[in-house]
């Protein structure tokens, strides 16, 4: 492994290693290095860091104990073994088999839980996936404040419903998929 560490089979993550420099590799360390890489895209990602692991040097900004730890050479070899562990792992499959064997698992759970709505949500989400529930949104919002009489106008000013029939219609939703 690269960056100067003594022991080249130690995990990154595992912590109580040290650079070949003396510098420690504590669990603030791997804390900072797993929240960096986790918003790696962000402009800020280094200073996140240090908010999340706690890290701030006591003569100097967020900003510059930010650059300081990413500057560290066992933070650097940390950064790079993850993101080869990362890199090595297959990205993971996503399709119909394997959202209906989640969904069927969360089914499961719910039903041992004794949580029937979850467990019901569960079924409708796999009838869905498999076009077999179609999706309907009513849309009940036709009425019209010219054809209102004032007890209906000042009702809805009280907060109240008013008390008219009011036509809706059913339109299919398309899904985006």
């Amino acid at each position: 492994m690269s960056g100067g560490l003594t022991d080249a089979a130690s995990d990154p993550f595992g912590g109580g290693w040290q650079s070949a420099a003396g510098d420690e590799y504590s669990a603030r360390d791997a804390t900072w290095v797993i929240e960096y890489l986790n918003n790696e895209r962000d402009p800020a990602a280094a200073k996140i860091a240090c908010i999340k692991a706690k890290i701030k040097d006591l003569d100097c900004s967020l900003a510059v104990s930010a650059q300081r730890q990413l500057a560290r050479p066992v933070i650097q070899a940390a950064i790079k073994a993850a993101q080869a562990v990362k890199a090595a792992q297959p990205e993971p499959e996503i399709t119909l088999g394997t959202l209906t064997a989640h969904a069927e698992d969360i089914r499961e759970r719910a039903m041992e839980d004794r949580q029937y709505p979850a467990a019901l949500n569960a079924v409708k989400l796999t009838a869905e996936m498999h076009g077999f529930l179609d999706k309907t949104i009513n849309i009940n919002h036709s009425m019209k404040v010219e054809e209102m009489d004032t007890a209906a106008l000042m009702k809805i000013a009280a907060g109240a419903k008013p008390a008219l029939e009011v036509p809706y219609t059913e339109v299919p939703v398309e899904d985006d998929a």
